[in-house]
């Protein structure tokens, strides 16, 4: 284990990346976009990379102890041989990018060296095999962190914090937006009539509650990212504002469908409805329904959804939800969810059309 300045680590470091033309080679191209945002991040002082790059030597290397005995001392390294890196490609990128924009950038990275020549390995093949398998172990066995762990942190950060990660993580537009998701499940699951203790917390059990935080969560976006999404949120000043609205409107929603597949929310163990097929699905279609009745100049009021979810012809009995009906055979991809929320859009229009209701709006 060593320590390295930034501009050693230019200086003495080169990526050994796969293309056809170099078949042995197994790192990957290098994501500018990764790398610009770990720049930004290391740039602040108070910021630090505390995870060790690390990196091989093909050829020998030199340990001298600062004292007799001591295993704390130099490497002595042949700078006309580079080292290769095996984790940590992104780092350096951002380093590079970094230097660029600020030639006098004073960190210094830990770095794990493997010494490859002294574990007997000489032939650069064999070398690069080496290398490979690290490469390989590490990135297919580390865990990240989950998703739903990290969203009760980065929820509660004031928007000056979230600057500090946004970068690293989805951007700010869309931190914004899975931040507003977090916060509305998280209003939902303590005061909404259908959802208050069904939303399953970070850690518990799976059997204890009908879907997970994450995935309720993240059937939001669809809403947020939607035109009457985008609307809300570009008429409120205050976050606190969007979340108590949108929760407000989205509790009405799931109370007249609750009023509509009574059976289904009585036995949610036994439906999809509330687990995340129906969560996705209900989401995508809700903001054909909401922009809807907003064009007909009505209230977003749980009678109101309900007079226009009683129009389809299609999605709006218990049995459609049952686990072994149509809602609970389409599967649990995020493409199954969009297909069947396209199928029940065309029921809703079919009944708007048929009663008459969609020329009401001149439309």
């Amino acid at each position: 284990m060593c320590k390295f300045k930034a501009k050693e680590l230019l200086r003495l470091t080169k990526i050994d990346v796969w293309s056809p033309q170099n078949p042995l080679g197994y790192q990957r191209t290098l994501n500018t976009q990764r790398a610009r945002a770990f720049m930004k991040y290391i740039l602040k002082p108070q910021n630090i990379s505390p995870t060790s790059i690390v990196v091989a030597s093909r050829s020998e290397v030199k340990f001298v102890p600062t004292k007799k005995g001591e295993d704390l001392g130099y490497l002595v390294l042949n700078e006309q041989e580079k080292l290769f890196v095996v984790d940590g490609q992104h780092r350096i990128g951002g380093i590079r990018y970094a230097v660029s924009e600020r030639e006098a950038i004073d960190v210094s990275f830990s770095v794990i060296l493997l010494p490859l020549q002294e574990w007997g390995i000489k032939e650069e093949d064999e070398c690069r095999f080496e290398e490979a398998k690290q490469f390989v172990i590490i990135n297919r066995t580390q865990k990240t962190v989950r998703a739903d762990l990290a969203d009760q942190f980065i929820k509660r950060l004031p928007p000056d914090r979230r600057i500090e990660i946004e970068g690293i993580l989805l951007g700010p537009q869309r931190l914004k937006l899975e931040i507003l998701a977090d916060k509305i499940t998280d209003v939902l699951s303590k005061k909404s009539p259908v959802w208050k203790d069904k939303i399953r917390y970070p850690n518990e059990k799976k059997s204890a509650k009908p879907v997970s935080w994450k995935s309720f969560k993240d059937s939001l976006l669809s809403i947020l990212k939607s035109e009457w999404g985008q609307n809300v949120i570009s008429l409120q000043i205050k976050e606190e504002n969007i979340v108590d609205e949108i929760s407000h409107i989205l509790d009405n929603y799931w109370i007249a469908w609750k009023e509509q597949c009574i059976d289904a929310f009585m036995n949610p163990q036994d439906y999809v409805i509330q687990k995340t097929t129906g969560v996705f699905v209900l989401h995508y279609l809700f903001p054909t329904i909401a922009t809807f009745l907003e064009n007909l100049g009505k209230n977003y009021t749980p009678q109101e959804f309900l007079s226009l979810i009683q129009l389809m012809d299609k999605g709006v009995s218990s049995n459609f939800w049952y686990r072994g009906g149509e809602a609970g055979k389409i599967g649990t991809s995020q493409k199954a969810f969009r297909r069947l929320a396209k199928d029940l859009e065309g029921a809703f229009y079919r009944g708007i059309y048929k009663y008459g209701i969609y020329n009401n709006i001149g439309r």
